[in-house]
């Protein structure tokens, strides 16, 4: 089988890059990370450059986005993760149709969709909604609304839990979505029902589809040192 070729596009901190990286590190999946391109100067790029890993900034708009065709051609991207604040133009996802693109949306879609980084849970807050989660797509031109390839799903406490449990549980929701959504692309067999993972803290996430789940990734340890 042909070695995936990772390229991530980001925007901000990079948890989930370098969830990413550990998930090939582990063998969990099948690949390498071949390059980050960020948007902007941000700690996701700073960490790439660190690890060795080549990183750079590009200039991006959908009506200016030969800058990033151009890196995607030179990586030979064939999975392309769009964790970046920028909606991608259609002509890009056409001339990169061989690639799977995935993105990695925090709400339970469609809820929610179209709007960017925590504030779709902000929204369920607003709302009160009794569970939230986060969804991993195949990346189309109509924003959020290809196909879903995998979900995590917690239960809210508004009242009794804080804001920052509820924003490290979206995380730890989004990382497993993702990783499952790869794993189901790179042809893995996944468990017919959903898995529950709980963790020391008291949190959990129901994931649907499922790979088999390690025990590294049900240790707090796996997510302190992210």
């Amino acid at each position: 089988m042909k070695t995936r070729r990772y390229v991530f596009l980001v925007s901000g901190g990079g948890g989930n890059l370098r969830v990413l990286a550990q998930l090939l590190a582990l063998g969990l999946l099948e690949g390498e990370l071949v390059g980050v391109l960020a948007d902007r100067a941000c700690p996701a790029l700073s960490w790439a450059q660190q690890k060795g890993i080549f990183a750079q900034q590009i200039s991006y708009r959908q009506s200016q986005a030969e800058d990033l065709r151009w890196h995607l051609a030179q990586l030979q991207a064939d999975l392309i993760i769009t964790n970046i604040h920028k909606i991608i133009d259609a002509q890009t996802l056409a001339q990169f149709a061989q690639a799977h693109w995935v993105n990695l949306h925090y709400s339970l879609l469609p809820a929610f969709a179209g709007l960017i980084g925590l504030a779709p849970l902000k929204a369920a807050k607003k709302q009160n909604l009794p569970f939230f989660g986060a969804s991993a797509h195949l990346v189309e031109a109509q924003v959020d609304a290809g196909p879903i390839l995998a979900q995590g799903i917690f239960a809210t406490d508004w009242e009794k839990k804080s804001e920052k449990a509820h924003i490290e549980q979206t995380f730890r929701a989004g990382a497993l979505a993702l990783w499952a959504a790869l794993a189901q692309l790179e042809g893995q067999n996944l468990m017919e029902a959903a898995e529950d993972v709980y963790w020391e803290n008291g949190q959990s996430i129901r994931l649907h589809p499922a790979p088999k789940i390690p025990e590294q990734l049900r240790q707090e340890a796996f997510w302190q040192s992210i």
